[in-house]
C-alpha cells in the first residue's frame, strides 16, 4: 500500500531462510516482527528479533538477513526522509 506517494506499507510473510541474503534499500525501512523471529546483520552486528521487536534500517546501509523462522510475519514501512 502506498500512502500519499511518500510511504510504502507492506506485510511480509517469510519462509525459512536457508542462506543469508544481502539487501541495500534506497529508502529508509522500519520493520517490526509481528510473529516469528529473525536475525539480521546490520553494520557487522547481529540483531536478533522476536515477535514485537522492530528495527530502523537507514537508506543505503547494507544489511543481511541471516535467519528467519518459517512463517515469520513482518510489518514494513519504506520511506524517504520526511
Amino acid at each position: 500500500m502506498v500512502v500519499d506517494g511518500r510511504v510504502v506499507v507492506e506485510q511480509i510473510l517469510s519462509g525459512k531462510v536457508v542462506r543469508p541474503s544481502d539487501h541495500l534499500e534506497p529508502r529508509n525501512e522500519w520493520v517490526a516482527v509481528l510473529t516469528g523471529g529473525a536475525v539480521l546483520e546490520i553494520g557487522g552486528e547481529a540483531v536478533e528479533l522476536a515477535s514485537g521487536d522492530w528495527v530502523l534500517l537507514p537508506a543505503e546501509v547494507p544489511h543481511r538477513v541471516v535467519r528467519v523462522d518459517e512463517g515469520t510475519s513482518w510489518l514494513a514501512f519504506h520511506f524517504a526522509d520526511l
